[in-house]
């Protein structure tokens, strides 16, 4: 009533006012009525919805429990009776190809491994009939999905979006499959025939299909890694120049993205275009070693000949499959074992003589290592004869391209180095007790070539009399002979690749890229020491990661070239990092005696800074040898450092040096009285060695 009094002031306007709202109501309610009437109906229920229901079906544990208790089984059989009949009644509902990709890629389905048992473990006899049931319901569903897809892709009033579709969902489906959890690959091999159909549509007597199927049939390949020899030569063929661009480059995608999923890596979707490949951890390793190696060696000579492509964004996924190949190399050679009989290397040591038993036992790993450098030299081999290819991509125009050739090429000379590893962790020779033998290399690994041996200097007695100084330097150093070629095919790449490498990645506008060629020559190990004066010129890089990577890198090289490295690395000792100048200290302990002239700027670290550059100078000094006797009062003052780990690192030094160091005494027995253990100890011991008779 009060809401009618508010309105009637409105006068002769009011009554006009009312009327019209309560048509508008009238006209309102009838609408809606009316729509109802016309038909407004729910949608159909989602058939595969309805699928994944009935997967669900009676699937708690301790129902399942209770029917293993049935000793004479009726309970069960009527159970898998029932369930035969409504998964097959629910899979005839799955009539559009949509509905059949999304149920085969239901999770619900049971996994199954290499056993045939589902998830490995010990399991019910429903689990064992129930899995029967479902893998023949699946078998079926993914016959009519190939079925319904081929018709599709055959039919002659197939339009260019229908077409693509098509293709869009063959990707996105096989994409997929490596997330189901199928060690045995069912749903890879069931659509497999696919993959034959796409390939079709580029056999000589055809005309091409149009540039945008062409792409997504190309996308859709990548998804296929257990028939490479039918998916790589079609990418092949979308890959040739005749092709416009967007093909040519969902062709190199395709590659690496072929190359991730059989890897295990995470790879991009089936229907993206354009998307780069991410860098990942293996996780998914269900295809075997053959698999990897069969894919793997059919994309490198097809991604090198995309590397010349005249387009940048074609040559930069070319390059990137190069990598991903690369990175799957590094994969397939074991990590090297721990020396000696420990828990990680259960091979016995090379100083005793072995028994009948632990002599088999070492024979059948070197055995394992000839088989192992067999399975990998014919890709190592498809590599060396891109080495062409890779040096232009080293050097190309595109800063993306070249990053990314470099990644692959560090990649390389990673699993060189891991493989070298790997089989020097082998003993070498075997030695039957009462025999002494020198070792000799294992069968069927590649020789060492001819080699001098670079004297490393190392001081006699000091001026006063005290025993010589035993100096903790590197080992001595094989120069390889220059006149031999390598037999190794990872390293005549290496050698042939690394000068552009180089040459150009020091000087790459691009920081990215000039750490890259940094860390390809870190990884290449001996065959870097012609490069020490590159190296040398990279530690005045104005960015910080260049000069560390090139100081850790003369430091795994040490004792090279001392007359170059050794001043470089003496000036970053007054860089204002931390980290790097920790780097330089240690790269510097490498170089022993060589080292002498940084004496005076690795005094000066120890007596400044903080206490993890201050104990890198330290044993730098230790190493450098009696040449180092100038900073005693230095690291005898470093013992009343406030850090403990500095005083007890000063005395253990100290005690180093013999009676070179007399005239610390005072100061080391005043620290045998330490607040801290470990100084304590550290000075007692240096008492002692110096006073040693």
């Amino acid at each position: 009533m009060q809401h009618s009094r508010n309105i009637a002031p409105l006068g002769r306007g009011g009554r006009t006012f009312r009327t019209l709202a309560i048509g508008a109501v009238v006209l309102v309610g009838a609408a809606v009525a009316l729509s109802e009437r016309a038909g407004a109906e729910r949608l159909p229920p989602d058939p595969v919805e309805q699928f994944r229901q009935a997967l669900k079906l009676e699937q708690a544990p301790d129902y399942k429990f209770e029917l293993e208790k049935d000793e004479k089984g009726e309970a069960l059989k009527r159970v898998l009776a029932f369930r035969k009949k409504n998964i097959e009644a629910a899979s005839r509902r799955l009539t559009g190809i949509t509905d059949l990709s999304r149920a085969l890629l239901l999770p619900e389905w049971r996994a199954t491994d290499r056993t045939g048992v589902p998830g490995g473990l010990r399991i019910g006899n429903f689990d064992i009939e129930a899995r029967i049931i479902e893998q023949t319901v699946r078998d079926d569903v993914a016959k009519r999905f190939v079925e319904k897809v081929r018709t599709g892709l055959k039919s002659p009033g197939t339009g260019e979006k229908r077409g693509v579709a098509l293709a869009n969902l063959i990707g996105e489906t096989m994409a997929s499959a490596s997330n189901l959890g199928d060690d045995r690959l069912t749903l890879y091999h069931q659509l497999a025939p696919l993959a034959r159909d796409l390939a079709r549509q580029v056999e000589e007597d055809r005309a091409l299909p149009p540039p945008a199927i062409r792409a997504a049939s190309a996308r859709a390949l990548g998804q296929f890694p257990t028939v490479p020899e039918v998916v790589v030569p079609t990418l092949e063929r979308y890959l040739a120049r005749d092709n416009p661009e967007p093909t040519r480059l969902a062709a190199a995608t395709a590659l690496a993205t072929l190359v991730q999923v059989v890897s295990g890596r995470d790879a991009p979707r089936g229907s993206e275009p354009g998307v780069s490949t991410k860098e990942s951890k293996p996780s998914n390793q269900n295809f075997s070693r053959q698999q990897k190696l069969a894919v793997c060696l059919r994309v490198v000579p097809v991604a090198g000949a995309g590397v010349k492509d005249s387009s940048p964004a074609v040559r930069q996924a070319s390059s990137e499959a190069l990598r991903q190949v690369a990175a799957t190399f590094v994969e397939l050679v074991p990590r090297p074992l721990s020396g000696g009989a420990t828990a990680d290397n259960p091979y016995p040591p090379r100083e005793r003589p072995w028994s009948a038993a632990e002599r088999k036992k070492v024979l059948e790993a070197r055995d394992d290592v000839v088989r192992l450098k067999a399975s990998i030299q014919p890709l190592a081999a498809a590599f060396a004869k891109q080495s062409a290819a890779l040096t232009m991509a080293v050097r190309d125009p595109d800063a993306e391209v070249r990053l990314t050739a470099r990644r692959a090429l560090a990649d390389l000379a990673r699993t060189r180095r891991l493989l070298r590893e790997f089989a020097e962790s082998v003993p070498e020779d075997p030695i039957l007790p009462g025999e002494a033998r020198a070792p000799a290399r294992p069968t069927g690994l590649p020789r060492p070539r001819k080699s001098a041996l670079r004297p490393v200097e190392h001081r006699g007695p000091a001026s006063d009399g005290s025993p010589a100084f035993v100096a903790r330097v590197a080992p001595p150093v094989l120069e390889p002979d220059k006149d031999q070629a390598p037999t190794d095919p990872l390293e005549k790449l290496l050698e042939e690749s690394a000068g552009a490498t180089i040459r150009s990645g020091l000087v790459d506008p691009n920081v990215a890229g000039r750490r890259s060629a940094l860390e390809v020559l870190e990884l290449m190990g001996d065959l870097g020491a012609p490069y020490v004066p590159k190296l040398v010129k990279a530690l005045a890089d104005p960015d910080l990661f260049v000069r560390w990577i090139a100081a850790r890198t003369l430091g795994r090289l040490a004792p090279r070239q001392p007359g170059l490295a050794v001043p470089g690395l003496t000036a970053l000792l007054a860089d204002d990092d931390l980290d790097l100048r920790i780097v330089v200290a240690r790269s510097l302990g490498n170089y022993g005696p060589a080292a002498r002239t940084a004496v005076p700027a690795l005094t000066c670290a120890v007596g400044r800074g903080d206490a993890e550059i201050r104990i890198a100078a330290l044993k730098a000094l230790e190493s450098i040898g009696t040449d180092s006797v100038t900073a005693l009062p230095t690291i005898g003052e470093a013992l009343s450092n406030i850090d403990p780990r500095v005083r007890a690192e000063a005395a253990r030094v100290l005690g180093r040096f013999g009676k070179s160091a007399t005239a610390q005494l005072p100061a080391l027995r005043r620290h045998t009285t330490d607040p801290d253990a470990d100084v304590r100890k550290a000075a007692s011991e240096a008492i002692l060695q110096i006073t040693a008779d």
